[in-house]
Order: structure tokens, then C-alpha cells, then sequence
């Protein structure tokens, strides 16, 4: 095999585990609802909609989008921030974190699957490549 059919054969492999419904309930659920809901889970207090903006990498119209959405479904709440009034807190609420429960039982419930389906050596191996492949990603995006 030549490397431009390595780079195939990569491509076309990442492009199917893409279509998988793994990847679309674990990666790319909810349009990034639940990656909004498992940041905030992840905070101490609350966030700003431009550190939201900054973990998802993408524009505080974006973000506004989402929040509104969220916020319409009573999933996250908006304030003013206490310590500086130019500023939003937005905070999880209760419900926000039984939805976000919720999905991750789902999300594992799944992966616990697809792990049992792999095997114990089959999985090791897929972390071991995956790690590579992010470490290896993470260095040629930095130059």
C-alpha cells in the first residue's frame, strides 16, 4: 500500500465510524445541548456564555442559540453575574442535571456494550490507537 491509500483507508474508516449511531449519540448528541450541560455539571459555580463559546469552539451566536434553547426547556438558567454586572452566569438546574444524568447512563450503557462486544484485548488495543492518533493529531495541529 502506498501513503495516499493509507490516508484513504483511514478517511473512509473514520468517515463510517462517524455514521455509527455510537458516534451520533455519544459525539454529536443534541447538537451540543449535552456538551453545554456536562461543562456546566463540570463547574463549581457557573460560566460564562464566552467560556462556553471557547470550550465548544464555536461563536457566541452559536452559544446564544443553544442557551436559548436550553434555557426555553428549563434545562439551564441565565443571571446576572453578582461580581460584575456586564456579565451572564449561566447555571444548571435541576433538571438540566437529571437530563444530563439521563443521557450519560445512556451514552455508557452503550460504550459498555460496544466494549463487551470488543473484548477486553480488542479494547486496549483501541485505546492504546486512539490516544496515538489524538497525540499525534495534537502535535501536527500545533505547527
Amino acid at each position: 500500500m502506498t501513503a495516499e491509500t493509507d490516508a484513504i483507508l483511514l478517511l473512509e474508516c473514520l468517515q463510517e465510524l462517524l455514521k455509527t449511531s455510537v458516534a451520533k449519540n455519544v459525539l454529536f448528541s443534541s447538537k451540543g445541548e449535552m456538551f453545554i450541560l456536562g461543562y456546566l455539571y463540570g463547574k463549581a459555580s457557573f460560566a460564562t456564555p464566552s467560556e462556553i463559546s471557547g470550550a465548544m469552539n464555536v461563536s457566541s451566536a452559536r452559544i446564544a442559540a443553544l442557551l436559548n434553547t436550553l434555557e426555553g426547556r428549563g434545562l439551564v438558567r441565565r443571571n446576572v453575574d453578582p461580581s460584575d454586572r456586564r456579565k451572564i452566569a449561566v447555571l444548571l438546574t435541576a433538571e438540566g442535571r437529571e437530563i444530563l444524568r439521563s443521557h450519560r447512563e445512556k451514552v455508557y450503557a452503550r460504550l459498555n456494550a460496544l466494549a463487551s462486544e470488543l473484548g477486553e484485548e480488542d479494547l486496549k488495543e483501541y485505546i492504546r490507537l486512539t490516544k496515538r492518533i489524538v497525540k499525534i493529531s495534537q502535535s501536527s495541529s500545533a505547527e
